[in-house]
This record gives structure tokens, sequence and C-alpha cells, in this order.
């Protein structure tokens, strides 16, 4: 199973997931139109897909490979808001 999460670069630099859809591998056709109906539909549109079926664990990878910027050994990228649960991370 993957998790396809879609989403956007809002004007603060932060990434906002508005949707997050559980596909299994034969439902590539399924993914792919999604895809292309969001990135021709939304500004600064973002969309990946994750290896885990957990949306948490996406979210989390999402942040990881996508958003988290260190410097000197903290976070000083932006934020990743999710708002189909309300989480932020980094954790406000």
């Amino acid at each position: 199973m993957r998790r396809l999460l879609l989403g956007h670069w809002d004007w603060g630099g932060n990434l906002v997931v508005i949707s997050s859809t559980l596909n299994q591998a034969l439902e590539s056709e399924r993914s792919d139109a999604l895809v292309t109906n969001h990135m021709a539909s939304t500004r600064d549109a973002w969309a990946a897909e994750f290896d885990t079926a957990d949306h948490d664990e996406a979210i989390t990878a999402a942040f990881d490979k996508y958003v988290y910027e260190e410097r000197d050994g903290k976070h000083a990228g932006d934020t990743l808001i999710d708002r189909i649960t309300g989480r932020r991370l980094p954790a406000d």
C-alpha cells in the first residue's frame, strides 16, 4: 500500500497537505489522474507518494524529505501543515 499526499506551498513557504489517499499498486492510473488534476488546478501544487499505508508516517516522511532544513543542529526551515488532522511539523 502507498499513501498519496496532495497539497500546496503557501505564501509563507509552508507545505500545506490537503488530501491523503491510500492506493494499491493496481490503482496507479487513478493516482496519476488525481495528481494531474491537482497540479493543473492548484497554484504552487505539491504531490508525493510514500511507501506506507499510515497517514501520520507519510506526513512525517514528507516533512523530512521536503520541509526539514537543519542549521547548527536545529530545524531552521518552514512548517508542514496537515489540514486533515490539524497536525503541524515541527510541533508548535
